[in-house]
């Protein structure tokens, strides 16, 4: 439903333009929490602030106020009970909750801060409803980065892995790994899926294999693959999540019209420009960063958003998978930032003098199609401009109460 609520619109474009300005701020060489505090500040009043937007903000309301009696999730528990005890109101609970989101989040960023420009927009933009819509996920999502921060240090091989380095950011990332999970089990679930990527999977997928993947995930896998041997594995990521336990419970009926979600269905159009911004992403991120970002952080990070938009595509309107492959998927703003950032090299045109040669030829046509493959890359706005104008009536910050 289009809505134009001004007071809405404004702030998030000034939380944009925050997180556009620390970015530039950065890339030009300056100090990276002087200007990120900007960032932190913007990003911990305008979204703490918001009122009933997402469908779990008033039942999350409900658990502080009466406290978390579904399941073990003891880190979380001890952040609501220590802010009750300090005095904390039950809407105000969400400051705090953005406040440790957006520092962990800025943690973890610095070390890519030479793309600052492009990351930190792009961060906000790929989060921004992961943040609304999965809140307590998203609280344990910042120890993921976190995570992966010390995940990123480790040396994966030889005689190093043992060494002194190693060992602390080995126990930093079962510190973080263990915080994550005790907020919300899928956090745990995920990094064991993310640190296996990171030490086996030395190099981007393939595109021979990606690419056509991505196609049959998105046309024909939902179509004719049983799920059902799922269930047991369903049943951990959903975790203590009534709603998503009420759906495994019921797996007759869930790959039945019972467990479909029409709110994520695309149009025909949509589902076209969606995979081709898709695909664009697959191949010129491999390009840069296989040419200029030669990192196992890298390569995890491009994997990460390969095997998450596949997911995401085999089953878009299966609610709980459909979270499963887009918490993946939002990894997208980081081979995005190092195509922006790469973008004049990798569209520039070689004038080589005879044009004959195989030598002019190539790089001619690689320059065409990459041209062709930025402009579909203008799909990364489309999700954050329906969050900025489709948002019917989940516009409001607490002074509308």
């Amino acid at each position: 439903m289009f809505n134009f609520d001004f007071i809405y619109i404004f702030l998030n474009l000034l939380l944009l333009a925050s997180f556009a300005y620390s970015g530039y701020q950065i890339s030009k060489g300056a100090n990276y929490y002087q200007y990120g505090f900007v960032s932190i500040l913007t990003f911990t009043f305008i979204l703490g602030l918001r009122y009933a937007r997402g469908n779990d903000y008033l039942h999350y309301v409900d658990i502080y106020v009466h406290g978390y009696k579904e399941g073990s999730q003891l880190v979380f528990v001890w952040i609501n009970n220590i802010l009750k005890l300090l005095g904390v109101g039950k809407y105000y609970v969400f400051l705090f909750y953005s406040f440790i989101e957006i520092v962990c989040a800025m943690i973890f960023l610095k070390r890519y801060r030479m793309y600052a420009q492009y990351l930190l927009p792009l961060f906000l933009m790929a989060t921004i409803a992961f943040d609304e819509y999965q809140i307590r996920q998203a609280l344990g999502f910042s120890f993921v980065l976190l995570c992966l921060d010390s995940l990123f240090r480790i040396k994966r091989l030889g005689h190093h892995f043992m060494d002194g380095g190693n060992k602390k950011y080995i126990l930093y990332t079962i510190l973080y790994f263990t915080i994550a999970y005790s907020i919300h089990s899928v956090c745990g679930y995920m990094l064991v899926i993310m640190i296996g990527i990171y030490f086996f999977c030395r190099r981007t997928i393939p595109l021979v294999i990606s690419i056509p993947l991505l196609v049959l995930s998105t046309f024909f896998l939902s179509e004719w693959f049983d799920f059902g041997w799922l269930n047991p594995l369903l049943s951990q990521f959903a975790g203590e999540d009534r709603r998503m336990t009420g759906y495994i419970e019921n797996y007759e009926n869930w790959f039945s019209l019972e467990g479909i979600n029409s709110i994520y269905e695309r149009k025909p159009l949509v589902l076209l420009a969606e995979m081709l911004g898709t695909i664009s992403l697959y191949i010129l991120g491999a390009k840069v960063i296989n040419r200029y970002a030669k990192r196992a952080d890298a390569y995890a990070m491009y994997n990460y958003f390969v095997i998450g938009s596949i997911f995401l595509n085999a089953f878009r309107q299966l609610e709980l998978l459909n979270r499963i492959g887009g918490d993946f998927a939002l990894f997208w703003f980081f081979p995005l930032s190092l195509v922006l950032f790469y973008r004049k090299k990798i569209i520039k045109i070689r004038l080589i003098s005879k044009i004959t040669t195989v030598s002019y030829i190539k790089p001619l046509l690689d320059n065409k199609l990459n041209k062709v493959l930025v402009v579909f890359l203008f799909w990364y706005v489309y999700d954050y401009l329906k969050y900025l104008f489709m948002r019917g009536d989940m516009t409001k910050f607490i002074w509308d109460i």
